[in-house]
């Protein structure tokens, strides 16, 4: 069983689910992203981008020719999403007081010698401890049980931001029915009346459905933060990546979910642990700590095959240099639905 969040930002809001904020404020040249104050570094990213091996075990794809010198852009968030993950699952292992077992340095050595003979032994070390980090957080995690209540506690107090949630009504309004809404507002209609009366413009979110602040899109959460309750708020720009698509919200109240309050919430987390346990919780970690270098990606998305960084990126073309990111001079690849690094 899935959590109710997840479903709740992909019908709701209508898109990927995007997750994590953007880096705004990243002031070192090497960095790539932070994750819970923990650096990427722009010159790992760099590095392991131009690497055809890397790279090609990165991806079930054809390798495309690449030229010396050249960070292509969909490869740099490709390998940037799986070093987000990479330490997110390091900074989970030591969170859980997960164990690390020689069954599991032993199966990440086998994997990646069937699947990625090519890679060099540095490259081997970061794909083994990915590898041997996932397993055993995975061992320790499709353990909870809502059943116990130090198991229920433990992830109320690791998921922190999550209770802090908003109840709002929301409609998605296509560009070329943006004038029409407005009007219909102008003159008196509320926001759940405007499917009715404007074309295309669907309702998204209802104030019956609470969501966690930390998992709205980033550009609509400050929006969300200074709205006054019940004042309709909008047009937003911005939501919907590609797409001149707005919204308008109304916040209905704002809560903050205290543990007994969050009961029935962390039994369903629990259960999602059993069948899903290290996807399931990435999804909900990576909505905090996590912040992307503009200049490779503007949010962390969480999809089927795992992390992704969405576009801006490294733009294909751009030479490679001391091994601080260079600035962009034009649009990026869109974004890359990435693999794992070994199936």
């Amino acid at each position: 069983m899935r959590h109710p969040r997840i479903l709740l930002l992909s019908s709701l809001l209508g898109v990927a689910a995007l997750l994590g904020t953007t880096g705004c404020g990243v002031a070192a040249d090497d960095t790539a992203a932070t994750v819970n104050g923990e650096v990427i570094k722009a010159s790992l990213v760099n590095e392991l981008a131009s690497s055809d091996a890397f790279v090609s075990a990165m991806s079930a794809q054809a390798l495309k020719d690449q030229r010396v010198g050249v960070i292509d852009g969909d490869d740099a968030r490709q390998v940037l999403a799986f070093l987000v993950q990479k330490v997110l699952l390091a900074q989970e292992v030591e969170r859980w007081d997960a164990q690390v077992t020689d069954q599991d340095r032993s199966a990440a050595a086998q994997t990646i010698q069937q699947q990625a003979p090519q890679l060099s032994a540095s490259q081997r070390a970061i794909v083994a401890e990915f590898l041997t980090d996932r397993q055993a957080l995975n061992t320790r995690l499709s353990k909870l049980s809502a059943a116990r209540e130090s198991d229920l506690r433990a992830m109320y107090d690791a998921l922190g931001p999550y209770w802090n949630q908003v109840c709002l009504t929301a409609v998605a309004v296509p560009s070329a029915s943006v004038r029409a809404a407005q009007r219909a507002l102008d003159r008196g209609s509320k926001l759940t009346d405007l499917p009715k009366r404007v074309t295309s413009v669907q309702l998204v979110a209802t104030d019956k459905q609470c969501i966690p602040v930390s998992a709205l899109p980033s550009v609509l959460r400050t929006s969300v933060h200074d709205a006054p309750g019940g004042a309709v708020i909008g047009p937003v720009r911005g939501i919907y990546p590609g797409d001149e698509a707005v919204l308008w919200f109304v916040v209905g109240s704002r809560r903050h979910l205290s543990f007994d309050d969050a009961r029935d919430q962390l039994a369903q987390v629990a259960q999602s642990m059993a069948q899903q346990a290290v996807a399931s919780w990435l999804s909900l970690k990576i909505d905090e700590g996590v912040t992307v270098n503009p200049q490779y990606g503007s949010e962390v998305e969480v999809g089927q095959s795992g992390l992704t960084v969405s576009a801006p990126a490294v733009p294909l073309g751009t030479p490679v240099d001391s091994g601080a990111p260079a600035a962009p001079s034009g649009a990026g690849g869109g974004g890359s639905d990435a693999s794992q690094p070994t199936p």
